[in-house]
């Protein structure tokens, strides 16, 4: 990607751009609301990559103590495939392994080869398969997990 992005943490003035890129992005959006009440979570962080000042993809992790979850990662259709998920994924990474997480895990559609290859990519090994996890449509989920403390990521 040749222009210069921005990684921070999101804020109450993200939020509204955010739900346009989680409704252009998933089937099953959350709302305005459930964003809002990441951001008054201690053991969440929105991140945020910004191009001239506006947001084209943001991600979700939840942690505490050493557990992770990457819970949300999305971006906007203009700006896939052109390195962004990679980046915005890696420093969440690295926030994570801030915070003393020791593994942080993932569910994913069984359909997004896109976002599987992405999190096999960055290091996440599949573990395991849940039947009808998703919804609209009905579909089930990997499940992956990523491991800072072993480097077989078991």
């Amino acid at each position: 990607m040749e222009e210069k992005l921005l990684f921070r943490n999101a804020t109450k003035e993200d939020l509204f751009d955010i739900t346009v890129i989680e409704r252009e992005g998933f089937s099953d959006n959350w709302s305005y609301e459930s964003f809002n009440s990441c951001l008054t979570n201690p053991f969440c962080e929105t991140m945020g990559a910004f191009l001239d000042d506006k947001i084209i993809a943001y991600g979700i992790l939840m942690h505490m103590y050493e557990q992770g979850e990457i819970v949300k990662i999305c971006v906007s259709p203009d700006y896939k495939r052109r390195g962004v998920g990679y980046e915005l994924l890696r420093r969440m990474l690295l926030v994570a392994e801030d915070e003393g997480v020791e593994k942080v895990f993932l569910d994913v559609r069984e359909s997004n080869d896109a976002a599987i290859k992405l999190y096999e990519k960055t290091g996440f090994l599949k573990y395991d398969t849940t039947r009808d996890f998703y919804s609209n449509p009905t579909e089930a989920s990997i499940k992956m997990r990523f491991n800072f403390t072993e480097n077989d990521n078991a």
